[in-house]
């Protein structure tokens, strides 16, 4: 099964290495600026893992990895960078929740198990997600079955009250 990763950096050079390199395993999209890749972030999404280089023209990794957040919180987001600072790597765990902080030059052998660590975190964060929509669909059906029994006026005012908020 096909995972999507979005890849964002402006050295096309990398991103054409990483899209001859992972095609066979992943579903990889790439985007040589921070604008484009939001761009495609929200028009071609969901993606399983995002991986972003930290410093671009217009904005950084960080506020990237920030924005994307916002778009689709369950996505996994790594941060690639040739400057591995400190400070940087604060900014990105602490601003951008990031999964991973990798540094340039990242082999294959490096990259791949996190992309495949991070598919499984979004497959389990999307998983979690269905069953607490799920659970509560059902308690909430529970409850109001239990309320039919103990008091059948009420029921009838709640499914009116339902009927309200659903048109």
């Amino acid at each position: 099964m096909y995972s999507s990763v979005l890849f964002i950096d402006d050295d096309q050079k990398i991103l054409n290495s990483f899209k001859r390199s992972l095609t066979p395993e992943f579903r990889v999209f790439t985007a040589d600026s921070p604008e484009e890749g939001l761009r495609l972030f929200e028009e071609k999404g969901p993606f399983s893992v995002l991986v972003s280089d930290m410093r671009m023209p217009g904005m950084n990794g960080v506020e990237v990895l920030c924005r994307a957040q916002e778009i689709d919180p369950e996505t996994v987001r790594v941060l690639l960078t040739g400057y591995a600072d400190q400070e940087a790597a604060i900014d990105a765990v602490n601003k951008g929740k990031v999964f991973k902080f990798l540094t340039k030059p990242c082999p294959l052998q490096t990259l791949v198990p996190v992309l495949e660590e991070g598919i499984r975190n979004y497959r389990l964060n999307v998983g979690d997600r269905y069953l607490n929509e799920r659970t509560q669909q059902g308690l909430v059906g529970l409850l109001s079955q239990i309320l039919a029994m103990v008091n059948p006026a009420a029921q009838r005012k709640a499914n009116r009250l339902k009927g309200y908020c659903r048109h």
